[in-house]
C-alpha cells in the first residue's frame, strides 16, 4: 500500500515539474507490452534510456531555488529461454535541494527554534547538493517473483545537535516477493511478502530529519476480477517520527503493528 522510504525520500511520492525524454526500441516495446497485457505487475513503459530535467522541489511545492535537478535511467528487461523475465535497472540523479524549516527545541532542550541552512534561515538560497544512485531487479511473477532495489547518496540531514542542516550520507531499500495464484472463477491471489529499510536525511519532511526505518509488510492482494480489488496487510514498523515538535524531543523512534485493508475499483 505505501511508497517503499528509500526511494519515496528522493522525490515526493515521484512526482514533479519537467522535461524528459524516453527511448524505447520496439523489441523492449513489446516486451514492456507483453508484462502489461500479462498482468505481470511491471512498473510501465518508461524506456530503455530516460533524460530529465525537473525543479526537484517535489509533488505540488513551489520550487525554491533556480536549480534544477538532473536525472537519467538506464533499464533493461531480458527473456531467458525458459520464458521468465527478469529486468535491471541503475538509475540517478544530482541536484540543489531547500529543506523547509519549522522550530524545534533541539534534542528537546530549551527554546524552540529553526535549525540553520534551511528556508526559513538560509545559508545559502541555493540549497544543498543532493545525489543519489540507485540499482533494480525485478523478476517478474511467473508465477513466483522477486523484485528488489537499492539506492545510495548524500543530501541534506538535520545534524546530530538537530541545529543545522548539513549534507550526510544515506541507504536504503526493498527486497519483496511475491506469488501469482490463478483460479478459474474466484480471479487471483498474490500474496506477498516485503522488507523495506532507510538511514539518512528524509528531506521531504520539514528540517530533513535523520532518519532510521525497518519494516516488514506481509500480506495477499485479492483481484476479484479486473474491476475489484482487495488487499489485505499485516505491518511491523520500527521507523523515526518526522514530525517537528516546538516542546520536547522532536524525531524520536517508535514501534508499531498496524493490519490493514484496501478494497480498490478500477475503472
Amino acid at each position: 500500500m505505501d511508497r517503499a522510504d528509500a526511494f519515496n525520500s528522493a522525490a515526493r511520492n515521484e512526482r514533479d515539474l519537467g522535461l524528459f525524454y524516453y527511448w524505447t526500441p520496439q523489441w523492449a516495446q513489446d516486451t514492456f507490452k507483453y508484462i502489461q497485457d500479462e498482468n505481470l505487475k511491471g512498473s510501465g513503459n518508461y524506456g530503455i534510456f530516460g533524460f530529465g530535467a525537473y525543479n526537484g522541489q517535489g509533488g505540488s511545492l513551489r520550487e525554491l531555488n533556480d536549480e534544477l535537478h538532473l536525472i537519467s535511467r538506464l533499464t533493461l528487461p531480458v527473456t531467458m529461454s525458459s520464458g521468465q523475465i527478469v529486468e535491471f535497472g541503475v538509475q540517478g540523479y544530482t541536484g540543489r535541494y531547500v529543506v523547509n524549516g519549522a522550530a524545534i527545541a533541539p534534542l528537546g532542550v530549551g527554546p524552540a527554534v529553526v535549525p540553520l541552512n534551511t528556508r526559513n534561515r538560509p545559508v545559502s538560497d541555493e540549497g544543498l547538493l543532493d545525489q543519489r544512485l540507485g540499482w533494480t531487479f525485478v523478476y517478474y511473477p511467473q508465477p513466483f517473483g522477486l523484485f528488489a532495489e537499492h539506492t545510495i547518496g548524500r543530501g541534506p540531514e538535520l545534524n546530530a545537535a538537530q541545529t543545522e542542516i548539513i549534507r550526510g550520507s544515506l541507504h536504503g531499500g526493498q527486497v519483496m516477493a511475491n506469488y501469482r495464484y490463478e483460479t478459474a472463477c474466484h480471479g487471483e491471489f498474490w500474496p506477498f511478502a516485503r522488507w523495506q529499510y532507510y538511514q539518512g536525511g528524509y528531506k521531504n519532511a520539514v528540517n530533513s530529519p535523520y532518519s532510521t526505518i525497518d519494516e516488514w509488510s506481509l500480506g495477499v492482494e485479492w483481484q476479484i476480477r479486473k474491476e475489484m480489488e482487495l488487499v489485505c496487510e499485516y505491518l511491523i514498523t520500527d521507523r523515526t517520527n518526522l514530525q517537528a515538535l516546538s516542546s520536547g524531543q522532536s524525531y524520536e523512534q517508535f514501534e508499531g503493528d498496524v493490519l490493514r485493508f484496501q478494497f480498490q475499483l478500477n475503472y
